[in-house]
């Protein structure tokens, strides 16, 4: 699709567009310098079989507009009002706009074509920030030099930094705690070429304390398949290793009461009830302690009952 401009004479501001398999635009786009329709003469033979379509343009001149080889476009001029040919002069002149034209033209497309390209990177940037933001697990991705160069919302919650003071900054500097056990899996993926999957790291951390996580490097590769760097996935074990814990614990007290129990026929209550504060004990601890006592009660009921058949028995034996 190819694009004029009207003269002024017309009282339009742009002509509309042509399609490229046009007679008119066939004609523009094999000319080289500018040229000029007869007044009362024929039209150029590839018009003549739609002489009354073009019959408007008869007396105006066209100058194509090229640019690397292509028509991007074209300038047109009425007919002078004294009815006067241009002369060489005026054509080399037109040429010569029509020229400085195409290189505005040109610049225009290009400007047109980098907003484009610079509003969808921009929206790209966006969505990969969104979606970064958005996922669980943390994410650290560093240079060649081990130092920073992404930290998500995750990996800050995670390890207790904030990304503001630690972009830029090398893994043993920013990362308190696991920053060495960092950069060795790093240097070990980037040394190798090859991803370090699942392996569990365990550390203090100032801001939480004891910390567990499951790492997972991998080379970061560029469009061509340069390493740029590396790119760091971890997890939060550390509440699972609390609960996992809190689990054994309650396993080998529970064994150790079943013992006490099988030895004495009776639960004992007042250990259940002083073994651990409740107030200061997880849901699962709480919910176990309850369920002992319910256990213990009926069991040292059971227990008495048994005891009282056995003393009225044996008092029955002695009176008969």
């Amino acid at each position: 699709m190819i694009w004029g401009i009207f003269p002024h004479a017309t009282r339009e501001d742009t002509a509309p567009p042509y399609q490229v398999e046009d007679p008119l635009i066939q004609l523009i786009a094999s000319a080289r310098t500018p040229i000029w329709f007869p007044t009362n003469g024929p039209l150029p033979v590839p018009l003549q079989d739609s002489a009354d379509a073009y019959h408007r343009l008869r007396g105006f001149t066209f100058a194509p507009l090229h640019y690397e080889g292509k028509l991007t476009g074209f300038m047109m001029l009425g007919p002078r009002k004294s009815g006067d040919l241009y002369t060489s002069d005026d054509l080399d002149f037109l040429a010569a706009v029509a020229a400085q034209s195409t290189l505005a033209l040109e610049n225009v497309r290009l400007f047109t074509n980098l907003r484009h390209n610079l509003d969808q990177t921009m929206e790209m940037k966006n969505l990969m920030d969104n979606i970064f933001a958005s996922i669980a697990t943390g994410i650290i991705t560093t240079d060649l030099d081990w130092c920073i160069t992404l930290l998500n919302r995750a990996a800050e919650n995670i390890l207790g930094v904030d990304v503001s003071k630690v972009i830029g900054k090398s893994l043993v500097k920013a990362v308190p705690g696991f920053g060495a056990d960092l950069t060795r899996a790093a240097s070990s993926t980037l040394k190798d070429g090859e991803p370090v999957i699942s392996t569990e790291l365990s550390n203090q951390v100032p801001e939480r304390g004891d910390l567990y996580l499951r790492l997972s490097v991998s080379p970061l590769r560029d469009a061509y398949l340069g390493t740029k760097g590396a790119t760091l996935v971890f997890e939060d074990l550390t509440e699972r290793h609390k609960l996992e814990a809190e689990r054994e614990l309650i396993r080998k007290t529970f064994v150790t009461w079943l013992r006490r129990a099988s030895a004495t026929d009776c639960w004992p209550i007042p250990i259940i009830f002083n073994w651990m504060a409740p107030s200061k004990s997880s849901p699962v601890i709480c919910g176990f302690i309850r369920l002992l006592h319910l256990i213990a009660k009926s069991t040292t009921l059971n227990s008495l009952q048994r005891s009282q058949s056995i003393s009225f028995a044996g008092r029955a034996r002695d009176f008969g």
